[in-house]
């Protein structure tokens, strides 16, 4: 199942490229490895990574684009939207 980067930033999907900028400042200030305690270094890390993950994803026009289109609906249990969809051969014959 894929992650959903918008829920790890708390943004909306249709969240501006300055608005994913600012929330990924955010939540890396709030889960820096080095801003939590001593007992809480593994889990912060973890989190780091995956904020770290999620702005790369969002950031870049195009790994969003492939994220919205092909991911995200899975999320929600939908199928994904497919480029190209080739017609049957019942299709043919309805003509």
């Amino acid at each position: 199942m894929p992650n959903d980067w918008y829920a790890i930033l708390e943004v909306e999907p249709s969240a501006t490229a300055g608005d994913i900028r600012t929330a990924y400042r955010k939540q890396a200030l709030r889960s820096h490895p080095d801003r939590a305690a001593a007992d809480n270094k593994e889990q912060a890390t973890a989190k780091f990574k995956l904020v770290a993950e999620a702005y790369e994803v969002l950031s870049d026009d195009r790994r969003r684009w492939e994220y919205d289109r092909f991911e995200y609906p899975l999320l929600s249990g939908e199928m994904p939207c497919l480029l190209y969809t080739s017609p049957s051969p019942r299709d043919a014959t309805l003509s």
